[in-house]
C-alpha cells in the first residue's frame, strides 16, 4: 500500500478558528450582557407595573373613601343641624319647665309657709301661756348655753391658765344665774299648772253640757245720729268666727234686756271713780280733762 505524505499549511485555518473563537467569546459576552440587560429591563418593567398597579389601587381606594367620606360628612352635617334644632327645642322646653317648676314651687312654698304659720298660730292660741313659757325657757336657758359653750371650747385652747380661771368663774356665775332662772321658771310652771288645774275639769263629756263664755257687751250713744247707740262686742281670742257670729246674733236678739238694765248708784260711782283715775293718770291738758269729765257726766253715768 502506497503512502503519501502531504504537508498542509493549517495556519490560515488556525487563524480563522482563532478568529471564530474570539467572535464566539464576544458573542457569548454580548449574549450575557443582553441577558442581563433584558433581566434588568424586565425587572424594572415589572417594578414599574407593580408601582402603577399599587398607585392605581391606592387611587381607587382613596377616591372611594373620599366619596364615602363626602357622603358621610354631608349626612353628618344634615343630622348635626337636626340635632342642633332638637337641642334648641329641648333647651327651650327645659327652660320653660324650669320656669313653670320654679313658679309652682314658689306658689306652693308660700301656701305651705302660710299653712305652717297659720297652724303654728292656731297651736299657740290654744295655750298662749305655755307657748310663752316654752319660748322663754328656750331663749333664756338653752339659748344661753348654746351661745357660751362654743366660746368656752375655743377659749380653753387659746388662753392661759389665768384667763381660763376667769372664764370658769364667769361660767359658774352665769350657770348660777341660769339655775336661779330655771328655778323661777319651774315655780312659774308649777303655778301655771295649779292655775290650769283649777280651770280644768276631769268630768266626763259624754252628754251635752252648758258652758259659760265671757263676753263684754258695751254700747255708746252715737254722736252723729240722735237717740242712736253703737253696739260693741268683745270675745275671747280662742273662739271661732262661727261661734262669735252665733253669740252676736243671740245677744242682738236680746238687746232690749241689756238696754233696760239700770245701773245702781254703786256701779255708777265705781265707773266714775275709775274714769277719773284714768284721766288723772294720763298726761292730758287740764282743760281737755275737764271737757272729758263734762261729756262723761252728760252721758248719763
Amino acid at each position: 500500500m502506497a503512502e503519501f505524505d502531504f504537508v498542509v499549511d493549517t495556519t490560515p485555518m488556525a487563524e480563522t478558528v482563532s478568529s471564530v473563537s474570539n467572535h464566539v467569546t464576544a458573542t457569548t459576552a454580548a449574549v450575557v450582557a443582553m441577558q442581563t440587560a433584558v433581566i434588568a429591563s424586565e425587572k424594572a418593567s415589572a417594578k414599574k407595573i407593580c408601582n402603577n398597579v399599587d398607585a392605581g389601587f391606592h387611587s381607587l381606594i382613596r377616591s372611594q373613601l373620599s366619596m364615602k367620606i363626602s357622603v358621610a360628612y354631608t349626612e353628618m352635617q344634615a343630622k348635626l343641624a337636626l340635632l342642633l334644632e332638637y337641642s334648641k327645642t329641648l333647651r327651650k322646653t327645659r327652660d320653660r319647665m324650669e320656669s313653670d317648676f320654679n313658679r309652682v314651687k314658689r306658689q306652693y312654698s308660700q301656701i305651705f309657709k302660710g299653712l305652717d304659720k297659720a297652724l303654728a298660730n292656731r297651736i299657740s292660741q290654744l295655750d298662749k301661756n305655755a307657748v310663752a313659757i316654752s319660748g322663754t325657757r328656750q331663749k333664756t336657758i338653752l339659748g344661753m348655753f348654746e351661745h357660751h359653750i362654743p366660746e368656752v371650747i375655743v377659749t380653753s385652747g387659746e388662753v392661759d391658765n389665768t384667763k381660763q380661771k376667769i372664764a370658769v368663774s364667769r361660767i359658774k356665775e352665769k350657770t348660777a344665774g341660769s339655775l336661779d332662772n330655771l328655778s323661777g321658771k319651774v315655780s312659774e310652771n308649777q303655778l301655771y299648772r295649779s292655775l290650769m288645774d283649777t280651770m280644768l275639769d276631769d268630768s266626763s263629756t259624754e252628754k251635752m253640757t252648758q258652758e259659760y263664755i265671757p263676753v263684754i257687751y258695751s254700747s255708746k250713744q252715737s254722736s252723729l245720729v240722735e237717740d242712736s247707740y253703737v253696739l260693741s262686742l268683745n270675745f275671747p281670742d280662742y273662739l271661732s268666727e262661727q261661734a262669735k257670729n252665733s253669740i252676736s246674733l243671740n245677744i242682738l236678739n236680746r238687746e232690749d234686756l241689756f238696754k233696760d238694765d239700770k245701773k245702781s248708784d254703786f256701779e255708777k260711782s265705781t265707773i266714775s271713780d275709775e274714769f277719773q283715775s284714768l284721766i288723772s293718770s294720763s298726761a292730758v291738758d287740764r282743760r281737755v280733762a275737764e271737757q272729758m269729765m263734762r261729756l262723761f257726766r252728760q252721758g248719763g253715768c
